[in-house]
């Protein structure tokens, strides 16, 4: 591997970025980051091309120091936890996951699917009415949503796409939220 990445503390900057992303998908998840035990650090790839935006990911805080003093020994370090593009922080799966295990998402948040629902999430496409086994009954557009399959595995994260009242009337194949990311993905990316 050629690839040399930088790796440092993010900057005042991408903090407000972040938490101003974060802040918009849930109080809780923002008050877990700024008292975590966990450090947000960003890495930059030498070969710009490979990648367009920066990569930020979540570290114990005692084992920034060590990281950075490997330098260009490092090729990946702690939990992805997304990324920032024109000026937006868009978090990970994994970012979601980590949040999830504490709590930080509310049942308004949560949607769960059947096994059909499953396989068609998994190859990337938005989630329907029809796939459907449990849903908040307060759901509003444009909300964060995260999805689990039937056996309560957290499969996606996605952003619910119409209001529980226009839910009730949709057809069997209308559209409930569109798939953000799901655990699929890194089989269908190039």
């Amino acid at each position: 591997m050629n690839d040399v990445k930088t790796v440092r503390r993010i900057n005042e900057t991408e903090r407000e970025i972040i938490c101003g992303s974060i802040g918009k998908i849930s109080n809780a998840a923002l008050s877990e980051l700024t008292t975590s035990s966990c450090e947000l650090i960003i890495a930059e790839s030498s070969s710009r091309e490979r990648y367009f935006f920066p990569m930020i990911y979540l570290i114990p805080k005692d084992l920034f120091e060590l990281i950075h003093h490997l330098k260009s020994k490092i090729h990946s370090a702690g939990l992805y936890f997304g990324f920032i593009k024109k000026g937006k922080f868009l978090i990970s799966l994994e970012g979601a996951i980590f949040l999830h295990e504490r709590n930080c998402f509310t049942e308004e948040q949560q949607i769960q699917v059947n096994e059909k629902g499953e396989k068609s999430i998994l190859y990337g496409n938005k989630v329907l009415k029809n796939m459907i086994s449990r849903l908040p009954p307060n759901l509003k557009k444009n909300t964060f949503i995260i999805i689990f399959n039937s056996c309560n595995e957290l499969i996606a994260i996605g952003q619910a796409q119409a209001d529980n009242e226009i839910i009730r009337n949709l057809k069997k194949n209308g559209i409930i939220a569109l798939n953000l990311v799901d655990r699929g993905y890194y089989l269908r990316k190039q």
